[in-house]
């Protein structure tokens, strides 16, 4: 669902019913290496949750920094509104 599950749709599933919504994949990698563009993919709005963060990569140790960033709301240039419920990692 990549360039599909963004905020807008994720607010229009929830209008729709939905009780619990999940972000894009994000790269564990851009997380670690602090990129903007993911930085924005990763933002939550209070509004949506509960909401989990989907992260994907093959480096065991930059998924867990990747995950505890996500999880602190620390995360550069992320100005989330509130921290995920949940961290997805695909697999």
């Amino acid at each position: 669902m990549a360039g599909v599950t963004d905020y807008a749709f994720r607010k229009m599933c929830i209008r729709c019913g939905a009780e619990y919504t999940v972000s894009e994949m994000v790269s564990a990698k851009a997380i670690h290496y602090r990129d903007l563009k993911t930085a924005r993919l990763a933002r939550i709005r209070a509004d949506e949750l509960p909401m989990a963060i989907q992260i994907f990569g093959s480096e065991p140790e930059i998924m867990a920094e990747a995950a505890e960033l996500l999880e602190k709301g620390t995360y550069r240039g992320c100005i989330s509104e509130a921290v995920p419920s949940a961290v997805d990692i695909n697999m």
